[in-house]
């Protein structure tokens, strides 16, 4: 119950939203997959993501969500979000991608929304009065976790110094598109447990058969030998496919202005990437 209130706070930080939510996905009972599926029925577009795969981290979840989306209580573009489908389809619910199809085809295509906005936001860039100052305080608070420029942030994907030669419109592919072209050194790690639940990140380290994977906010999560059932390695990134609701599109150029000031590469080589990471930004 204290954990059904804080997902479901408004008043709570979106953080702490996030946290708990994958709390509850990783419990397979009723109680937490009702939380869950009501907390997304009111959730900001920044939570409604995290949430849903949060949700569909189980058979009975995943199988809720998608009675949800047909009962109104849940977009149905959430399905079209990359990730979400990948652990839709191997959650093992009954005629999963029908299921989908149905659902989802009264919708114009996401990669044809997500083109137009990038053109878009592309197109302002040379008109905005961008600050980096205030891209830099972006960075630090979206992409930092995973993501080092200098000597700041992390080292879970790819560093970034001299990011900026990409140009805008690559930069925001990068950002608002990390499934696009994951290099396979970045892609992500679908483990299936023997209790039914669906685990995904970057693969950072194997232990003594326990697998080291890190999730989209580069926090490190343990599966115990014992406890896997399959492993898959997925296409995608496992850099969040919901970038545009963290940052928010006003910010963007803010990002891209601080992300330009870096045109120069480092002298210092970029670590080794861990076998299993997302090639894309931030």
């Amino acid at each position: 119950p204290a954990f059904a209130a804080i997902v479901g706070g408004v008043a709570e930080p979106v953080p702490l939203r996030q946290a708990v939510a994958r709390l509850l996905g990783a419990t397979d009972a009723p109680e937490a997959r009702d939380a869950l599926a009501a907390a997304i029925a009111t959730a900001p577009a920044a939570l409604e993501q995290p949430f849903a795969l949060a949700l569909a981290s189980t058979r009975s979840g995943a199988d809720l969500l998608l009675a949800r989306v047909a009962a109104g209580k849940a977009s149905p573009r959430l399905l079209q979000d990359k990730p979400l489908l990948d652990r839709m389809k191997a959650s093992g619910v009954a005629d999963v991608e029908p299921r989908i199809a149905e659902l989802t085809r009264h919708l114009p295509p996401a990669d044809q929304a997500l083109r137009q906005l990038i053109a878009r936001v592309a197109a302002d860039h040379a008109k905005a009065a961008a600050s980096p100052a205030a891209g830099r305080e972006i960075f630090a608070r979206s992409c930092a976790n995973c993501h080092r420029i200098a000597d700041v942030g992390g080292v879970v994907g790819p560093q970034l110094d001299g990011v900026g030669l990409r140009g805008p419109e690559r930069l925001l592919e990068d950002i608002l598109d990390p499934h696009r072209n994951v290099d396979e050194a970045f892609r992500t790690t679908v483990v299936t447990t023997t209790d039914g639940r669906v685990v995904a990140g970057l693969k950072l380290r194997a232990e003594g058969g326990d697998l080291i994977l890190a999730d989209a906010a580069g926090k490190e999560l343990r599966i115990a030998a014992a406890e896997i059932d399959a492993v898959a390695v997925s296409p995608l990134s496992p850099m969040a496919s919901n970038m545009l609701e963290q940052i928010g599109e006003r910010n963007l150029p803010d990002l891209l202005a601080y992300l330009f000031e870096r045109t120069t590469p480092s002298p210092t080589p970029s670590p080794t990437p861990p076998a299993g990471a997302t090639g894309r930004l931030p």
